[in-house]
Order: structure tokens, then C-alpha cells, then sequence
């Protein structure tokens, strides 16, 4: 089930900031962010301390910056689907791999710091969300003025399951089923589209 949209990761030769900011995205959703320091950062992206106090005032702003462009990149992706011209089903199934895809880069105490993170981190982090959310329930509502979607669905519940994917993926019991991520998410994503019945059952 390879993604057909393309990777976030840059092919072109990256500058110092860009390593700071790559390093610090891969560590802090490995690892979260209490357990990770700017020294570690500094390390692993070969840059020196100096140079990371250029571009941030301290690691909380690089967290603040890694958050933001994890919204941002959500929403490209999205307006991206939305654009294609392939049908309903298929923008929503790839919504969902898009999405299972994302949280399945993000280490559990990562996803739980965020839960506890300060209060306004988490007002700025939760203002672009809900913007973001915004956006996914129009795309809802107009599928099913459009007809392709249920009318007898609740956005809000298809929207609710949505944001909880990074549960199912995250839960130990379903990664000793499944314990490969791709082969989780295609299960899921089956799931959501058939649930127990074959192919050409009854709706």
C-alpha cells in the first residue's frame, strides 16, 4: 500500500537549519520531548549549539515550530486529495492512509506529552487542529449533499474516529496481531470501508 502523494522528506541538500529541524522532528516523536535537549539535537544534526540559538531561543520554540509544520502538512496533504480527480471513496481512503500514515510516526509519549504539554502550547496547537478538522467536515457535509456519502452518517462521529486512529495504532494488543505498521493500517483502512461483510454484501 505505497502512498502516492509525495514524501515530506527533500531531496535537495539540506542547510543547517533544515538538519536542526529534521533532527529535532525525528527525536522528539521517537522519544518526546522532556527526555530530548537541545545538546542531543545539536549532536545529532552536526551543528553547534550556536547555531541552534540562531534560529530558536530555546527547545520549546522548536517544538512550537515542529507542531506547526505538522498541521500544515496535514492540511497540504489534504487540500492535496481533495484536488485530485479520483472519486469520493478513493480521496477518502487515502485521507485515512494519510492520517494512519502520519500517527504512526509518533511515539506514544510523544502523542501523551502533547495531552500534558503547557497551556499555551497546547491553545496554539489546538487553534490550528480544530482549523484543520474544520476544513475535513466540510469535505463530510458536501459528500453528502453530493450524495456520496450516507446521509444518515454523523460527520462528527466519522470525524471522532478519525482523530482516534493513532489509538488503534498505538494499542499493543492490536500491534501483537498485527506487528507491522503497513500491514495495521491496510487492516484498518478495510475495516472502515467494509466492516464484517464481503465485498458486494448488504449495506
Amino acid at each position: 500500500m505505497e502512498s502516492i502523494l509525495p514524501s515530506r522528506k527533500n531531496k535537495q541538500p539540506r542547510s543547517k537549519h533544515d538538519q536542526l529541524l529534521e533532527t529535532a522532528r525525528e527525536l522528539v516523536s521517537r522519544h518526546g520531548v522532556r527526555r530530548v535537549t537541545v545538546e542531543e539535537i545539536c549532536r545529532k544534526a552536526s551543528v553547534s549549539k550556536v547555531t541552534f540559538y540562531k534560529y530558536y531561543p530555546n527547545k520549546q520554540a522548536i517544538v512550537w515550530r515542529i507542531l506547526d509544520d505538522m498541521v500544515e502538512y496535514g492540511i497540504a496533504r489534504f487540500n492535496e486529495i481533495i484536488g485530485m480527480d479520483i472519486s469520493f471513496e478513493e480521496k477518502l481512503r487515502l485521507i485515512i492512509q494519510v492520517k494512519m500514515e502520519e500517527s504512526a510516526k509518533y511515539s506514544e509519549d510523544f502523542l501523551e506529552e502533547l495531552i500534558h504539554a503547557d497551556p499555551d502550547l497546547m491553545h496554539h496547537f489546538w487553534e490550528k487542529a480544530i482549523a484543520a478538522q474544520s476544513m475535513t467536515m466540510d469535505f463530510f457535509r458536501q459528500a453528502q449533499k453530493d450524495g456520496e456519502l450516507r446521509t444518515d452518517m454523523n460527520p462528527d462521529f466519522l470525524q471522532f474516529m478519525m482523530d482516534h486512529v493513532q489509538d488503534l495504532i498505538q494499542d499493543p494488543r492490536l500491534q501483537k496481531i498485527l506487528p507491522s505498521k503497513l500491514d495495521l493500517i491496510r487492516e484498518l483502512i478495510n475495516f472502515w470501508f467494509y466492516g464484517l461483510l464481503p465485498p458486494g454484501g448488504p449495506r
